[in-house]
């Protein structure tokens, strides 16, 4: 197990969030973490590559344990479709390595090639393909936790609700049992429009087609920037040859389209925010973003809108936060509660979240703070450090507008401090940033024909 001395990459994450580490652990074994879980005094936080925009994995004077190391493909079982792998595997990996089978793991984050498995089991993520394939929770098979008693504890699919989609406040995800699924031949088409009353409604349609896969759409000033038409761009994939764009033209620009956060963040949008939407409320919402020029992407398909900010538009942002609760739309789905979204959850949902971790977590060692506030202890138990006023004054100050803090370096160079920790991982981010020639763009433009006239 490696101690980091630098501490500096590891108290924040790429929303901005500033905390202190206390230490930096890398467990290179599940021993190693039941040790720490037994012995620590300390708040512990799990991280994966903290990739979190809601302060998920920001330390408070905590232990900080990164299991990047633990990152083995342990078995694949393809005639059963299922894979054992290390909580600290990154997704592009396990499904390059699938691809040797004919299979895939078909959850696809926003960032899969930096995302791990124990972090999407952890938010309980779903990916583009939500529409056809739901959420993480159904490709688990079993699970292996480290609680916060320091037990290893193995569960099935429906014993594992107490660790998945809970941030790591109630267990370290070590290994995980995954379902699999037969890779698909997939193509892409893409529809241009001025009017984006047509694209909702083709949406509905599409959503009711079995071959559709993903339906997303692009705003006019995203397609802009990514070297399209000044139309809206929506995207369908086909999870067969019905798309026009096929084979290695399909796969390129899969990775075009997956730039499109990091094509907005260095242009300033590096505030994400992702909430979902039931249909009626997705269009209200995407108007909104339309009267206040802020640049989005969606997943129509699954109700989920990428909107981005420049921090330096507190007006904007604020006016969307106050529609997003207003709608009562699922915040930053995919990304998590962490700190910045706990006023989100109603009492309701905060009560069973404490239940549950006192239930896993009795001494409160994990992740605390992050999605609810402070729990009462009973009484036979220790009782936490009460925090002072002037760390309440701060926190409260800090979850009123975190905006303020974001720094614009935040993205740009904490999060290839991140990478560099990992040459593999930094290589794959920079190969699913490829570019088409000019000649490639033209081909793109004229697929996109549009159903409604050019």
């Amino acid at each position: 197990m490696r101690v980091l001395k630098n501490k500096a990459v590891y108290e924040h994450d790429i929303c901005g969030f500033k905390g202190k580490a206390n230490s930096i652990i890398f467990p290179n074994t599940i021993q190693e973490i039941k040790d720490l879980v037994k012995l620590s005094e300390l708040d512990i936080v799990p991280r994966g590559t903290g990739m979190s925009f809601v302060g998920g994995c920001v330390p408070n004077n905590s232990v900080v344990v990164d299991i990047s190391k633990m990152h083995e493909i342990l078995e694949i079982d393809a005639s059963r479709k299922m894979v054992y792998v290390e909580a600290g595997v990154i997704i592009s990996d396990l499904n390059q390595e699938l691809e040797r089978y004919g299979l895939e793991f078909p959850i696809q984050p926003l960032f899969p090639g930096i995302q791990t498995i124990g972090g999407i089991i952890a938010l309980n993520s779903a990916g583009d393909r939500e529409l056809k394939y739901g959420k993480t929770r159904n490709w688990i098979k079993s699970l292996e936790v480290v609680n916060g008693k320091g037990e290893l504890i193995e569960l099935s699919k429906t014993e594992a609700s107490d660790f998945v989609g809970v941030e790591g406040l109630t267990g370290i995800i070590v290994r995980a049992k995954l379902r699999l699924t037969t890779k698909k031949i997939r193509t892409f088409s893409i529809i241009k429009s001025d009017n984006l009353s047509d694209l909702f409604s083709l949406n509905k349609e599409l959503k009711l087609d079995h071959e559709v896969s993903m339906i997303e759409l692009m705003s006019k000033k995203l397609s802009v920037l990514m070297g399209l038409e000044n139309k809206y761009h929506l995207f369908i994939e086909y999870e067969n040859n019905r798309g026009d764009m096929k084979g290695s033209f399909y796969q390129k620009f899969l990775k075009m389209k997956d730039k499109a956060y990091y094509t907005l963040a260095s242009n300033g949008f590096y505030v994400l925010e992702n909430p979902k939407f039931f249909m009626n409320h997705i269009v209200e919402f995407i108007t909104l973003l339309e009267e206040k020029n802020i640049p989005y992407f969606s997943n129509l398909g699954s109700g989920i809108v990428y909107a981005c900010f420049n921090p330096n538009e507190k007006q904007k942002y604020d006016q969307a936060m106050k529609l997003i609760k207003r709608l009562r739309a699922k915040p930053s789905y995919n990304l998590g509660i962490g700190l910045l979204k706990k006023d989100f959850l109603d009492r309701s949902e905060q009560h069973l979240i404490a239940r549950i971790k006192l239930r896993n977590d009795p001494k409160q060692k994990l992740n605390i703070g992050k999605m609810i506030n402070h729990i009462q202890m009973p009484e036979k138990q220790k009782k936490p450090v009460e925090e002072s006023e002037e760390e309440i004054k701060e926190k409260k100050e800090s979850d009123q507008s975190p905006e303020q803090e974001l720094q614009e370096f935040i993205y740009k160079e904490k999060l290839q401090d991140t990478l560099d920790q990992n040459p593999k991982k930094s290589e794959q981010v920079r190969n699913t940033q490829g570019q088409f020639s000019d000649e490639e763009m033209e081909k793109i433009k004229k697929i996109a024909g549009g159903a409604f006239g050019k």
